[in-house]
């Protein structure tokens, strides 16, 4: 009836032959910013793009984790005691291991937690919300270790 025929070759070659590292979507962001499809949950799904509350919660802890280094070295200084057994240790081979340890644990769990923010846990919590009470921990604590500063002098 009908004479159909479909081409046997692409015209534009295979897709999946470019390279990863140079994609437009790894440079300038990505593009997944929720579910694949309409219908998909958005509670448990990965994404290429971060929402600005999850960017902003990781810049405060990380910020957090380095001024809470600097205030705790200064605390140590002037007679404090390490309280954490894992950062005493790391205190007892020098300064730069204590710092880079601390920086490098609070940096790669936060990029676990990160990258999992949209997941929950415990069937009501979200990882997203677990990442904003790191930052009012940490806040926190710098607050309790600048009330000590001032006992100190």
């Amino acid at each position: 009836m009908f004479d159909v025929s479909l081409p046997t070759e692409r015209r534009d070659g295979e897709r999946r032959r470019r390279p990863i590292w140079g994609s437009r979507h790894f440079w300038l962001g990505g593009r997944r910013q929720g579910p694949r499809r309409a219908g998909g949950h958005d509670r448990s799904c990965y994404t290429d793009v971060y929402d600005s509350g999850v960017a902003v919660n990781v810049v405060m802890i990380m910020g957090g984790c380095v001024l809470d280094a600097l205030l705790t070295l200064y605390l140590l200084d002037n007679g404090a005691i390490e309280a954490n057994p894992l950062m005493a240790a790391a205190l007892l081979l020098g300064v730069r291991p204590f710092v880079l340890l601390k920086v490098a644990l609070t940096g790669s769990c936060l990029l676990l937690l990160a990258m999992h923010h949209r997941f929950i846990l415990y069937r009501w919590l979200r990882v997203q919300q677990v990442l904003i009470c790191l930052a009012i921990g940490y806040a926190v604590l710098l607050f309790y270790e600048l009330g000590l500063i001032q006992l100190i002098t």
